[in-house]
């Protein structure tokens, strides 16, 4: 289903293309782009043309957006929600049928009401023992502009029966299996994939800092923005699904049962996941690159599925024996990409690079990329030290972010509270 053109502009209007975040002070530049003061002149102090154009353009060319700035403080109005949102009051679904289920979770398309304006937004409904748990990742993962950005939670009344409902954005072009499955035009150099890949290792660098274990890295998870065949600088892409996630801290009461833990994604599997899915010691970052090496072969073969002519025993028992996927027949995994996705899959976890790592692997094959900023500043825990050495900090908008967060958090906690007394929720 294809976003409406208008709102998708509304929303990419609100936020710099050099930093993805939302702006404080817009300029607009000879290009006829707008960005933040700070990024652009940052910017034009290591390069002389267009970010977006590579036109020349000049700091001295630097104007006022006041369009935008007054589309600011309508967004900014909208904010009194504290981000917090009533079902049918503020936001409704469009329809009743989900745009997609899997398991407990089902997502609907929604708009907007009472005046408010915004990007296009899907509801998350997460029902199930895990609903409060993973509704926590969602909203404590949000800052990084490379995973999924929750808005707030919404209030539907019934919770007891709907389970956690998350106000998401919507991702206009599908995920990133449909994409490459369907698209007219393939990417037609092996920058875009690179730039596509980095997004990813961004966002799981982040997790990794975390101590999160993403869990279910596959094509299908990476929910497309923005993708431009033939320009790898237009092109975003956000890690979404936390439905396998560990996490140290959140997760560190649960009890994994072998009915619980034993659905997980084979064909993207480490040997240590295959041999043991119920241990949760063996999900680690090294089990999520050996995913992410399947992810890799998995775009650069247009969406292909893995082992799609073998059965689930016949994919065991190859991946068991050190049997690999064998390189996509394609010019795009180069003679330089290709061990690094092997070494990506390597069947002992300690020979498989972090995520870090990967990331300077990957860059190295990239030395062209234009830098983007990949997280959303001082949505932490201490807005106030993270503004003081990010020269794109917002602190008076990220305090209050932090502290809606909060709140949220604060929300969540007592739900999980509520739910133990009843009885309706295992934590």
């Amino acid at each position: 289903m294809a976003a409406q053109p208008e709102k998708r502009a509304f929303n990419e209007l609100l936020e710099c293309p050099i930093t993805g975040v939302r702006f404080v002070d817009p300029v607009i530049a000879d290009d006829g782009h707008t960005y933040e003061r700070s990024a652009i002149v940052q910017w034009l102090q290591n390069n002389s043309t267009s970010p977006m154009t590579r036109e020349p353009i000049s700091r001295n060319s630097l104007r006022p957006n006041y369009v935008v700035k007054q589309m600011l403080e309508l967004d900014q109005r909208s904010a009194k929600q504290n981000y917090r949102f009533k079902l049918n009051v503020d936001v409704k679904k469009k329809g009743n049928r989900a745009l997609f289920q899997n398991g407990g979770k089902f997502l609907y398309e929604a708009e907007w009401l009472n005046n408010l304006q915004g990007p296009e937004i899907v509801l998350l409904q997460i029902r199930g023992a895990r609903a409060l748990k993973e509704a926590s990742f969602y909203v404590k993962l949000s800052q990084h502009r490379n995973i999924v950005r929750t808005f707030g939670l919404v209030e539907t009344g019934d919770e007891q029966n709907t389970g956690m409902t998350l106000l998401q954005e919507y991702a206009p072009l599908g995920d990133l299996a449909e994409l490459l499955l369907n698209a007219s035009i393939l990417p037609q150099n092996t920058g875009i994939f690179y730039e596509i890949f980095l997004q990813i290792i961004d966002a799981l660098v982040y997790l990794t800092e975390k101590c999160i274990v993403h869990g279910d890295l596959a094509c299908r998870n990476i929910l497309v923005f923005k993708f431009n065949p033939t320009d790898s600088n237009q092109n975003l892409v956000k890690l979404t699904d936390f439905g396998l996630a560990r996490g140290s801290s959140l997760y560190q009461t649960t009890t994994y049962t072998t009915s619980t833990i034993a659905i997980f994604p084979l064909r993207w599997s480490a040997p240590e996941i295959i041999q043991a899915a119920t241990d949760r010691q063996c999900y680690t970052e090294k089990s999520d690159m050996f995913s992410m090496g399947v992810l890799m072969w998995e775009a650069l073969s247009k969406g292909a599925f893995p082992w799609q002519e073998l059965t689930d025993d016949q994919v065991k028992k190859k991946v068991l024996g050190g049997e690999r996927l064998k390189r996509p027949a394609t010019n795009m995994c180069t003679d330089h990409l290709w061990p690094i996705i092997l070494r990506c899959m390597n069947h002992e976890p300690q020979y498989r690079p972090t995520f870090k790592e990967l990331h300077r692997l990957v860059s190295n094959l990239y030395p062209n990329r234009v830098p983007l900023r990949s997280s959303i500043p001082s949505l932490d825990l201490q807005p106030s030290q993270a503004a003081s050495t990010n020269i794109y900090s917002q602190p008076s908008r990220s305090a209050t972010m932090n502290r809606n967060l909060d709140s949220i958090l604060s929300i969540l906690s007592g739900a999980v509270a509520s739910a133990q007394v009843i009885g309706k929720i295992t934590c």
